[in-house]
């Protein structure tokens, strides 16, 4: 019997011995979960970079694409958006009444208009000044997101050489916010204007000194009808009898200054009578041309 219970006691001890500890399961568990909880962590990691990475380039992509976006609402999509513009702008400084009876005269034509240059926000169309003397000007349209400026050039020059003025006009209802001279050759006031008129007829060596009557001219007889850029349009009222009329002083460079005579008030501004080129250091007259 104390055999049956030593054998039983022996064998105990040796299945104790052979057998992994409750400690070394537990840590080899700890480590097996750590490990686990590692990769779980890197991959969450790894989600959470690509995830980030992929809105950066959303946000990019988005911006991209709008900024596209902006810059197409930008250009001018033909001639006639341009035109349809320059129309509106002038319904909106006259009123349609006035601006109606410019835009279906017969010195206005919008088939007449020619393309000079569509890029980008920018396009550059000849408008013909039919049946004057001018012939045609250049105008520029530079497309803004709130505003549009319009940039007119001397008549008959080609673009973009001798620009006469801007306006900024308002995209929403075509109403001009500010108006800028911006020709190297402008007048200064009337009285500048008058004052060439008179030393002009008062220099004897021109012919046209002989057709003006010293003693019936008043000088507080002209008025300011319009200037832009190097021109200017004066009108002489009636006065003593004599029939009102125009003039039209026009600055071409630092040499010589046109002037245009006009008949009478009915005659303006479609057909000038007579074109003088005169020099601007003594008014003397270089050429004299008959139009009307």
């Amino acid at each position: 019997m104390k055999k049956h219970f030593l054998f039983l006691t022996v064998s105990a001890a040796m299945l104790t011995a052979c057998s992994p500890s409750q400690s070394d399961n537990d840590s080899s568990s700890s480590v097996s979960s750590s490990s686990a909880s590692s990769s779980v962590s890197e991959e969450s990691s790894q989600s959470s970079q690509s995830s980030e990475t992929s809105s950066v380039e959303e946000s990019v992509s988005s911006e991209s694409i709008e900024e596209e976006s902006s810059s197409e609402d930008l250009t001018w999509s033909s001639m006639d958006e341009a035109i349809d513009f320059y129309e509106n702008t002038l319904i909106a400084e006259k009123g349609e009444e006035l601006a109606g009876i410019e835009l279906n005269g017969e010195f206005y034509e919008r088939d007449m208009w020619e393309l000079v240059q569509n890029e980008g926000d920018t396009i550059v169309l000849f408008k013909p000044n039919l049946g004057r003397g001018d012939g045609g000007q250049n105008i520029e349209f530079v497309k803004g997101e709130e505003y549009t400026t319009l940039t007119y050039f001397e008549p008959n020059t080609p673009y973009p050489e001798e620009p006469l003025s801007k306006h900024v006009v308002r995209n929403i209802d075509y109403v001009t916010i500010d108006t800028e001279n911006i020709s190297s050759r402008t007048w200064d006031s009337l009285d500048e204007a008058i004052d060439f008129y008179e030393n002009t007829y008062k220099n004897t060596d021109n012919e046209l000194s002989k057709n003006i009557d010293w003693e019936n001219y008043d000088r507080s007889a002209w008025e300011l009808e319009n200037s832009e850029g190097n021109r200017i349009v004066l009108h002489w009222t009636k006065t003593g009898g004599i029939d009102g009329t125009y003039i039209k002083l026009i600055k071409r460079n630092e040499e010589y200054t046109e002037l245009y005579k006009y008949e009478n008030n009915t005659s303006y501004p479609d057909s000038p009578a007579v074109q003088y080129i005169i020099q601007n250091d003594n008014f003397t007259v270089i050429s004299t041309v008959e139009i009307g």
